[in-house]
């Protein structure tokens, strides 16, 4: 029996620009009506995602920022990732505890050293924010991002991340997919999340999960990006709603690059990929899944 739905929003339960239809509240509602927590994953601030969470009527526990943010039952919890990698760095630590992972980030260091690689190798990288992101107080942070910093562009992620490694190496770059609005000349920018090594959405799950008490076996996840197949590693079943941009098969083909070969045998086995794009395909993908 199926306990939780780990659920992405843009291009899976909602379209491509945000529009829900009708269909998928429906489903969600029996579905909830059936006892069944659905739980939002988003890479939006804890803030917007709330917003989304009441507008939709979702589980008050969520998973915002990637999975760097998680709230659950009016507790927020900041997820750390893996304390080994940045064990041994002092500096790192202590901004950690003045202050959110957010700040901790830029005060490191990390993210100067992107822009400069970035302005270096002449190619695309900046702030996400008109007002530069950077900490010191709500103006510079509008995004208001407490487990990650936001960035926007179109890079070389493989050759940002190697020097991540060599100079922060408990840090990464994820790739969150585009940005719906187009730049002036047409072209779309990269959504990129700076963040601690392993504070991701399967962690975040997992958190939750041991809360609800809740088992690989009575999980559901769904989304449409790369960044959401993370999430395959905590449920039987994952839904691969179709990108309408990006083919489903070039998606799971990624995927599986990053993954040993018998973890890649283990995931072919449980990915559904829909026939049908947003909504409808998010409601297509669970019929087929709940009974």
């Amino acid at each position: 029996m199926i306990k939780l739905i780990l659920t992405d929003y843009d291009g899976a339960y909602a379209n491509q620009g945000g529009k829900v239809l009708a269909p998928a509240r429906k489903l969600k509602e029996i579905l909830q009506k059936r006892g069944v927590i659905i739980s939002l994953v988003s890479g939006r601030s804890i803030k917007e995602t709330n917003r989304f969470v009441k507008s939709e009527n979702f589980s008050p526990i969520f998973i915002a920022e990637l999975g760097a943010i998680i709230f659950y039952k009016g507790e927020e919890i900041t997820n750390l990732g893996d304390p080994s990698k940045y064990k041994n760095n002092q500096s790192f630590i202590d901004y950690l505890h003045r202050t959110n992972s957010h700040d901790a980030i830029y005060k490191i260091g990390a993210v100067d050293l992107l822009l400069e690689k970035a302005k270096t190798k002449k190619e695309k990288l900046s702030i996400f924010t008109p007002k530069d992101g950077r900490p010191g107080g709500t103006k510079n942070n509008i995004m208001r991002k407490k487990g990650t910093v936001l960035l926007r562009g179109k890079i070389d992620l493989k050759s940002f991340n190697k020097s991540l490694s060599n100079n922060f190496p408990y840090l990464e770059i994820i790739d969150n997919g585009f940005i719906e609005i187009p730049n002036s000349d047409g072209t779309r920018d990269h959504a990129y999340h700076l963040v601690i090594k392993g504070a991701n959405k399967y962690s975040a799950a997992k958190i939750i999960q041991k809360k609800l008490n809740c088992s690989y076996d009575e999980t559901v996840a769904i989304g449409d990006s790369l960044a959401d197949l993370e999430l395959s590693k905590v449920c039987n079943k994952f839904i691969l709603v179709k990108n309408p941009e990006i083919d489903p098969d070039v998606i799971v083909e990624n995927f599986k690059r990053g993954i040993k070969a018998s973890e890649a045998k283990k995931f072919s086995e449980k990915i559904i990929i829909t026939k049908n794009c947003g909504s409808l395909g998010w409601v297509e993908g669970l019929e087929g899944v709940i009974k």
